[in-house]
């Protein structure tokens, strides 16, 4: 069972992965197109007296190569869009709607594969006294665990240990039954304390980061075994 489950979230890990690389590349074309769009715009709308006078002035060389870039980048943008200046917006507004299908899915898709990875847990459910989880990806994305453990809340009996080996990164949720005494913060706290990295967050869910792959790893497994076996003190 414990094979199905790593096998499982390595597929559905990867897919998350791939998706939102490709939402970040998205949103960084978007962010371009929208600033070029609205300095263009700013340019073409001035019409009053002073805006006149200033372009009368003589431009320093600065000025003048920073406007040719600008120009240039703007062209480039609706080459790439292939389309008009004059069409920007509706371009702008176009690909806004995709981003935010996109992120809906993606949305969607994290929530089935989070359903799936319960479900698959409660087939082959762990002893009474391992109510701990520590799930360890290679590489990820933050929201990914973040919302993996926030999940773990509404189960019963668990505390969920999420972590990003290449990032440092991790996330600790606490289901409601537990989090009196198991408090989120306080286990995403000795985590951070036992490398040299930070975290804070709530009684039932908290994260953290700035660890290297090596001391998250292990701050996750000796904290794992320590609430096993003792609790936290």
């Amino acid at each position: 069972m414990r094979i199905k489950v790593t096998i499982l979230l390595a597929k559905s890990g990867t897919n998350i992965t791939m998706t939102w690389r490709l939402i970040a590349g998205i949103l960084f074309g978007c962010l371009i197109i929208t600033n070029v769009f609205w300095w263009w715009r700013s340019k073409s709308s001035v019409i009053d007296t002073e805006s006149i006078k200033e372009w009368q002035r003589p431009q320093s060389p600065s000025t003048i190569d920073r406007t040719g870039t600008s120009t240039q980048t703007l062209e480039m943008v609706t080459d790439m869009l292939n389309c008009r200046q004059e069409d920007l917006p509706e371009e702008v507004e176009q690909l806004d709607n995709r981003i935010r299908e996109l992120n809906k899915s993606i949305d969607q898709t994290r929530q089935r594969w989070i359903d799936a990875w319960w479900s698959a847990r409660k087939e082959n459910p762990p002893t009474e006294s391992e109510f701990v989880i520590d799930v360890i990806f290679t590489s990820g994305n933050f929201d990914d665990i973040e919302q993996l453990a926030s999940s773990a809340i509404h189960q019963e009996n668990v505390i969920l240990l999420a972590g990003i080996l290449d990032d440092g990164k991790f996330a600790v949720g606490v289901s409601s039954n537990l989090s009196e005494n198991y408090a989120a913060v306080n286990i995403a706290k000795r985590i951070a304390e036992l490398g040299e990295g930070g975290a804070g967050g709530t009684d039932q869910l908290a994260t953290g980061g700035g660890l290297t792959r090596t001391e998250l790893q292990e701050a996750m497994k000796q904290l794992k075994e320590n609430i096993n076996n003792n609790g936290i003190n």
